[in-house]
């Protein structure tokens, strides 16, 4: 018994050391086995990341943002397919043989086999992490409450009643506020202000403003409250969006519900609003022009009126809007009588003091005069005589006729609360009515200047994004009003065409119709034989229009058609012999022969899913100034010799998807145009295109009168060619050939704005190779991806640098550039990167820090800062050998007075954010610290405005101290 026992626990005691030298042999035998696996586990990862990569690229075109941990598996897939590869190749080059090659090297096989074996494991183990449920998350917009330039009006009347209104909100027991009064009274601008202090003062944990408008539409407010909260909806009736709007909004323990603008009851339930006993702390702010749609559609009994600025409040606007002119010029009295007519109506009191800001005294009398006889007309929408009075006066003193038209234009644009400016330029020019511009480009500026005017008037409201106009209510309906009167300028926003159509006379005199959500068109021929302008948008795709519709308007000159059929098109289309502008969105288009009629036409845009080859006909219209086809998705051919003969093309705007264009010298297999054909259009000074392959590209294609340009060449995604930015001249390269760069096209195009660079093209200095004055229009670079970049700029003895640095860039976004030294080296001018607001750095190796403290004196306006997976990055500001700073120089302070952001991530290295400083000082609103040493900031720093740090695993071992993991999230730490 004794025996066996002894003979088990030997047998147990012999089997991990049997096993374990099994183990090793294996790697001997299994070699060849061991980098099989490897590769084909490399290949499987490969295939996860790509899959992952196109559920990014979809995400991203979402607006979505991706997970961190996505992002980490991403950055461990790219490390450890560099580890692999290494490995493979390794073995590839070693000689495994021994005894003069005759004999295995068994020791190499072993060495090899286990490296293979254990990263095969490690490739495997990543691979099945990398099956996510989901990548991104959704963050929603914060909202604007105030344009910088218009703030709160801090109005005695006004403060008030924003306080009792936050007071009822407080209340547990009330749902349901609302604010009322006439147009233009400053409803809206109260509410805001209402949701700003909730939102500050931490009421409720979501505030969502909606603006409702004159024909409520229940999809809108859906998707509009679904915006704000990041909910993105599936079902696709009514009823169904409702329940799911329902469910989300139930998850937010308090939310305050704006909803701006109501003209009628909205039911709650419809729309899918959980209200009192579904969600008690669901509540809603409503604005409307009369109490009785509160208190009798809504049952809302908590109500505050909006009433007039009293005279004392009104004056002071009206000195305020007209400015140092009442003082300057002895106005005084004059001026208050002004304003005392304007009866405390803020809308009117800002439009009427902008339009007699600076002007005579007689200009003056004139304007009393004419505010003393107001019209008494009752115009649709509520708008008094008073407010009527007020603003066609301001109207009035518009000093052109081509403003005044611009102004009438904007106002039957004005459908929703935006309006493209592009829209108005293309409309305009159509219908010629800008004075002494010959060109396009002449023609946007010329847009663009009267835009400003009629913003500085305050007939046009201020927006955040240049490509957008608004225009309140009240001034659009005046707009409207005057138009209709004095120029027989007809609009109609509403379901079906009214009955006065059947009046032949009335129809006789228009000279412009908009039609806005129309379900059905008479069946009739539309007489008018003054009509000009032609706005028509169906309320669903399925609406028709009758055979012989458009012969009645010869004289037609802009035609936009919207959710209209169009396949067939009505064969009167081809009657409109006279027209200048030509806008189609439809869903399907299959023939457009009727265009061989039109030959003036001047610009034509098609916004249509079907077209997937461009039509020939294009090719007749030899006057065409513009031809925009950004939206024609599925364009995939441009056959030959169209686009050569429109030499007169001024713009020319592609889809980013299509990109195959035919190479010179080669079988034309594709059936598309050459970029050759470009040099024929003399006249082109704007370009959208995209290139898929640099080496279509032909010497020269690209001239220097271009104005504005979106250039995206090499293996881009479509949706990465959008430019983020909005500027207006763009270019993206990708590519890993040198010959992109060294054919010039940097240098062909003028006055980049936006530069993308992604790929190795042999650049070591950035500034220097690529633009030798200096980049001075630029504004946004990035460059990523390049192995030989060492330098971005570089005025050391090498290079001299004889101009400023960037003097306009004002985002630099840097990423896996390994052999990146510096960003800047030597001495820059003054001016140089002195407007740079936001730096990115990610994944440069080399780098050691951002910027010296010599080049930071530069950086008064930077704001954010992010440095992430940069293994060897010590300081973000370093003051370098003391011998290389002035003897008067004061070295005691980092410059950072507008940063306002700092995030710092995986950086094994760093040790300070400044060396040699002592201090920080902050009134941050926002700190996560993670792996953190508190020694981070051990030094003279002084960050005034920061409200966001973000440091995630950045450690290092200080005399020998381990640095525990800390997790902390504060809204303010001390100074």
């Amino acid at each position: 018994m004794a025996d066996a026992v002894i003979s088990v626990a030997t047998e147990e005691a012999v089997r991990p050391l049997v096993d374990s030298i099994a183990t090793q042999l294996g790697y001997i035998w299994n070699y060849k086995t061991n980098f099989d696996n490897l590769k084909k586990q490399v290949q499987k990862l490969q295939d996860r990341r790509v899959a992952l990569e196109h559920s990014i690229t979809e995400a991203r075109r979402q607006g979505d943002d991706i997970e961190q941990h996505v992002v980490n598996w991403l950055e461990s897939v790219e490390k450890i397919n560099e580890e692999a590869t290494k490995i493979i190749d390794d073995n590839n080059r070693a000689n495994m043989l021994c005894f003069k090659n005759v004999c295995p090297d068994l020791k190499k096989r072993y060495q090899h086999s286990k490296k293979a074996s254990v990263k095969a494991m490690e490739v495997s183990e990543l691979e099945k992490e990398g099956n996510f449920d989901k990548v991104s998350y959704c963050t929603p917009p914060k909202e604007t409450w105030h344009p910088s330039s218009k703030p709160f009006e801090d109005f005695e009347s006004r403060r008030s009643t924003v306080e009792n209104i936050l007071n009822e909100l407080r209340n547990p027991n009330v749902n349901m506020v609302g604010v009322y009064g006439m147009g233009g009274i400053g409803k809206t601008t109260l509410a805001k202000e209402v949701g700003k202090q909730a939102e500050e003062q931490r009421l409720f944990d979501e505030v969502v403003f909606v603006e409702v408008s004159e024909k409520p539409d229940t999809r809108k407010i859906q998707g509009a409250i679904a915006d704000k909260l990041g909910l993105e909806f599936r079902e696709e009736t009514e009823s169904g969006r409702a329940r799911k709007l329902c469910e989300r909004l139930k998850k937010e323990s308090k939310i305050l519900l704006i909803l701006d603008n109501i003209w009628k009851g909205i039911d709650l339930e419809i729309v899918g609003i959980p209200f009192r006993n579904e969600h008690r702390d669901c509540k809603l702010l409503l604005t409307a022009r009369v109490i009785e749609i509160l208190s009798n559609d809504m049952d809302c009994r908590n109500n505050f009126p909006v009433g007039n600025l009293d005279e004392k409040e009104a004056w002071d606007l009206f000195k305020t809007a007209a400015g140092a002119c009442i003082e300057q010029h002895g106005l005084q009295l004059l001026a208050s009588e002004v304003a005392k007519r304007c009866g405390g109506l803020p809308i009117a009191i800002v439009t009427i003091a902008k339009a007699l800001k600076d002007k005579q005294e007689h200009e003056w009398k004139n304007a009393l005069r004419e505010l003393k006889r107001p019209s008494s007309e009752n115009l649709v929408g509520s708008v008094t005589a008073e407010a009527y009075s007020c603003i066609r006066l301001s109207y009035n003193q518009l000093n052109s006729d081509e403003l005044k038209s611009t102004f009438l234009l904007c106002s039957i644009m004005g459908f929703t609360s935006n309006a493209s400016v592009e829209e108005l330029l293309r409309y305009g020019t159509g219908l010629s009515l800008f004075r002494t511009v010959y060109t396009m480009e002449e023609a946007r500026n010329k847009v663009g200047t009267l835009v400003k005017k009629l913003r500085d008037s305050s007939l046009l409201l201020d927006t955040s994004d240049s490509k957008w106009f608004s225009i309140h209510d009240v001034v659009r309906d005046v707009g409207r009003a005057i138009a209709f009167k004095d120029h027989n300028k007809f609009t109609v926003i509403d379901d079906v065409i009214p009955r006065e159509w059947k009046d032949k006379n009335m129809l006789k005199q228009c000279t412009s119709i908009s039609l806005h959500d129309i379900s059905e068109l008479p069946n009739m021929e539309l007489y008018c034989p003054l009509l000009h302008f032609l706005y028509m948008k169906g309320k669903n795709e399925n609406s028709k229009i009758p055979d012989n519709f458009f012969v009645g308007i010869p004289n037609l000159r802009v035609l936009h058609l919207i959710n209209l059929e169009l396949s067939p098109h009505p064969p009167s289309l081809g009657c409109l012999v006279n027209l200048q502008t030509l806008c189609l969105n439809c869903s399907w288009l299959s023939d457009i022969g009727f265009i061989t009629n039109i030959k003036d036409l001047e610009i034509l845009v098609l916004s249509c899913n079907t077209i997937e080859q461009l039509p020939t006909e294009i090719g007749q219209l030899t006057q065409l100034r513009v031809l925009d086809l950004s939206k024609c998705y599925r364009l995939e051919i441009v056959p030959p010799s169209i686009i050569s003969k429109l030499t007169q093309l001024e713009e020319l705007y592609l889809d980013y998807g299509f990109g195959n264009w035919h190479v010179e010298g080669l079988d034309n297999e594709s059936g598309n145009a050459s970029l050759d054909e470009l040099k024929h259009l003399s006249q082109l000074t704007t370009l959208q295109i995209r290139i898929r392959d640099h080496k279509m590209v032909p010497n020269g294609l690209f001239s220097q009168q271009l104005q504005r340009y979106k250039i995206c060449i090499g293996s881009i995604d479509r949706w990465d060619c959008i430019s983020k930015y909005g500027t207006s001249k763009t270019l993206k390269l990708k590519s890993d050939d040198s010959i992109v760069l060294e054919d010039g096209v940097v240098t062909q195009l003028k006055g980049i704005e936006e530069l993308c660079i992604d790929g190795r093209q042999s650049v070591k200095n950035a500034l220097y190779e690529l633009c030798s004055d200096g980049f001075p229009q630029l504004k946004h670079f990035d460059i990523r991806n390049n192995p030989d970049l060492v330098c971005i700029v570089d005025s050391s003895k090498k290079w001299e640098l004889s101009c400023d640095a960037f003097p306009l860039l004002e985002t630099l976004s840097l990423k896996k550039l390994i052999n990146l030294e510096k960003i800047c080296h030597g001495q820059l001018t003054p001016n140089s990167l002195c407007r740079l607001k936001t730096v990115n750095v990610d994944r440069c190796e080399n780098l050691k820090n951002v910027f010296s403290l010599s080049i930071a004196k530069h950086l008064s306006q930077l704001q954010d800062i992010s440095v992430s997976n940069c293994n060897n990055m010590e300081d973000i500001f370093t003051i370098g050998r003391r011998n290389d700073i002035n003897s008067n120089e004061e070295i005691d302070r980092v410059v950072s007075d507008q940063l306002h952001s700092l995030s710092l991530s995986t950086l094994p290295k760093l040790r300070s954010f400044c060396s040699e400083a002592e201090v920080l000082a902050s009134t941050s609103n926002e700190i996560i610290l993670e792996d953190i040493p508190m020694p981070l900031f051990d030094g003279k720093v002084q960050l005034p405005k920061l409200k966001t740090l973000k440091l995630h695993q950045i450690s290092y071992l200080s005399s020998k101290k381990i640095f525990w993991r800390v997790s902390l999230i504060s809204r303010s730490f001390p100074t």
